[in-house]
C-alpha cells in the first residue's frame, strides 16, 4: 500500500514494482517514486534521516536477497505454482527459465564430485 495516488504513479511510467519515499519535511504530497519492471534489479534508494542529516542509500536488491536466504524461502516456497496476480506470457516464461536454472544449479552442487 502506497500513500502516493496511483494515478500520479502510473504517470510516471510502466512498472511491476513500485518504491515511493516521503520527506517529513516537504509537502506530504511530493514523492521520490523508483519504478522498476519485473526483470530489473531493484534500486538502491536514499533513505531520508533527521532534518540535516544526509540520507543513507539502501540497497533494496541486497536486502531482498539477505532476507530470502536468511528466511529460508528457497526451501518453503513452491515455484511450480502460477503467480497471482499471473505474470505476462512473457514473463512467465522468463521466469520458467530462471526456475529451472536454479533448480540445476541446486542439483549440481548437492551432487557429490566423482570419486568421493
Amino acid at each position: 500500500m502506497l500513500a502516493v495516488p496511483e494515478v500520479k504513479a502510473r504517470a510516471k511510467g510502466y512498472y511491476d514494482y513500485l518504491i515511493s519515499v516521503n520527506r517529513a519535511a516537504r509537502s506530504r504530497g511530493l514523492f521520490e517514486l523508483y519504478l522498476r519492471g519485473i526483470r530489473q534489479r531493484l534500486p538502491r534508494i536514499n533513505i531520508p534521516l533527521a532534518t540535516g542529516d544526509p540520507d543513507v542509500k539502501l540497497d533494496l536488491q541486497a536486502v531482498l536477497e539477505h532476507t530470502y536466504e536468511a528466511g529460508s524461502y528457497g526451501d518453503r516456497l513452491n515455484y511450480d505454482t502460477a503467480c497471482n496476480p499471473p505474470l505476462s506470457p512473457a514473463d512467465a516464461a522468463w521466469a520458467r527459465e530462471l526456475i529451472v536454472k536454479a533448480k540445476q544449479q541446486a542439483s549440481n552442487s548437492s551432487t557429490p564430485a566423482d570419486g568421493m
